[in-house]
């Protein structure tokens, strides 16, 4: 049993860190690409038109903002009890926060505390990395959420002012105008999206894939530890900290798939019906390429969503 155990929490490491490992080697080789999609949001059309634009993107922001606080906070509180529930193990007198062999011996002082602290070291950096990772996909997609609602907003026709002083000829070109960059706007949004998609679908299925494995080991080491024991409370906010991170992936990447549904019923409530035949053609066109939904999908087999969430969960 106590082989089983071994093998189990092993295995256990060794997926957390194949993880983690995806997610720095994407951002490394990927690199140049990143940036361009991070420089691509001070683009021209990506840019507050009106002040009603501006309050989206602030409370994109903002939303991103609370994000890193949160999963800062999530992925520090768990290393810090990683750190130090050794000290509340009386199975063992002297336990590291990771199970390792080392070619010396670790009996004697200062060689456990170095070893120690180098542990404690890598392990706030490996959180630091999944930290930083997973707040950057997602604030991804939080902008890619508020360019939708931008367009929404843009196709409910609330901004007439555009053209409300021109004459019935200029009026219509205007129109016209307005509604060719909404229907750019959509593009431009769609195909950043299938950036970010490219650039992460893989990092995200590994993750998908061990977080998967990780959970079934997981719930295996519940069944053999001693109830309340340190063990026993690690696996569970261990458990915790992983069906969180899935959540957000699956919580917003519902979000951008429902609010790229939304775009047909907004140009359907617009004031379509006081325009001309050319305006409403151009606006069906718009309302036909919105009924594809705008997903994330991991390794291209699934997409991120609530529905999956429960699926794996």
């Amino acid at each position: 049993m106590d082989d089983l155990e071994e093998f189990t929490e092993s295995t256990f490491l060794l997926m957390t860190i194949l993880a983690g490992a995806t997610k720095a080697l994407t951002i490394q080789i990927k690199q140049k690409r990143i940036k361009n999609i991070v420089h691509q949001l001070n683009s021209d059309l990506f840019q507050p038109k009106l002040s009603e634009h501006h309050t989206v993107l602030v409370k994109a922001i903002d939303e991103i903002r609370f994000l890193f606080r949160l999963v800062s906070s999530n992925y520090g509180f768990n290393i810090t009890l990683l750190c130090i529930f050794p000290f509340f193990d009386n199975s063992k007198k002297l336990a590291l926060p990771i199970k390792a062999w080392f070619p010396y011996s670790l009996e004697s002082s200062p060689v456990f505390e170095l070893t120690y602290l180098h542990q404690v070291t890598a392990s706030f950096l490996f959180a630091s990395l999944n930290c930083a990772f997973d707040t950057f996909f997602v604030s991804l997609i939080v902008h890619s959420i508020a360019q939708l609602d931008i367009l929404l907003s843009n196709l409910s026709m609330g901004h007439l002012e555009y053209w409300k002083d021109s004459d019935a000829e200029t009026k219509v070109e205007d129109k016209m105008l307005y509604l060719k960059q909404c229907a750019i706007h959509h593009e431009v949004i769609v195909k950043y999206v299938e950036e970010i998609e490219s650039l992460f679908n893989f990092s995200i299925l590994v993750q998908f894939f061990m977080s998967g494995l990780i959970l079934c080991i997981n719930m295996f080491q519940i069944t053999v530890a001693e109830p309340l024991s340190v063990q026993f409370l690690a696996i569970i906010v261990y458990e915790a900290c992983m069906l969180g991170q899935l959540y957000l992936y699956c919580w917003y990447g519902n979000e951008l798939f429902l609010r790229s549904m939304m775009i047909s019923e907004a140009a359907y409530f617009s004031d379509w019906y006081a325009q001309g035949t050319v305006y409403c053609q151009s606006l069906q066109i718009i309302m036909v390429r919105a009924t594809m939904p705008i997903q994330i999908r991991a390794g291209y087999f699934f997409s991120l969503s609530l529905e999956t969430f429960t699926s794996v969960c």
